[in-house]
């Protein structure tokens, strides 16, 4: 057989057989040295993959979580733009409304126009329109804050 050893040895040089039994041996440590130092390098890389994708899973969630609540909230935005329409067009058709009911009194002075001291004008004015005392305004003023404060 070509695997035994041959008779004649004299121990100074190898035979074939322990030459190729030796590099059988050497060439499966070598391996086995190879595949423990590559496994060795790879282990802390695999640990940091493994890290990575935990991490890039949470942010994946996260950013879906944060892509359902922008589109919750942009339909939130568009409901509130359409309420905020039709408040503006029901504020415009009262302003409107208003405009038609509002007189205005020519002739009034400016601070009376703009909503200060109207009672004390009215009451002298209507004092001195009636010919009534200097004594008298007062009771009409009096008789005007009956009707609530118009300043407010």
């Amino acid at each position: 057989m070509a695997d035994e050893p041959p008779a004649e040895d004299d121990g100074t040089v190898l035979s074939r057989y322990n030459f190729h039994f030796t590099m059988q041996k050497l060439e499966s440590n070598i391996s086995e040295q190879i595949q423990q130092a590559v496994q060795q390098a790879i282990k802390p890389l695999s640990e940091e993959l493994k890290m990575i994708t935990d991490t890039l899973s949470e942010v994946l969630q996260a950013a879906e979580t944060a892509l359902e609540g922008a589109v919750m909230a942009f339909h939130d935005v568009q409901q509130l733009q359409k309420t905020e329409d039709w408040a503006r067009a029901k504020i415009m058709a009262l302003e409107n409304k208003l405009k038609e009911q509002k007189q205005k009194f020519r002739g009034l002075p400016k601070d009376v126009e703009e909503g200060k001291k109207i009672k004390t004008f009215i009451a002298t004015w209507l004092a001195k329109s009636l010919d009534l005392e200097d004594n008298v305004a007062p009771f009409i003023n009096k008789y005007l804050n009956k009707f609530g404060d118009s300043t407010k």
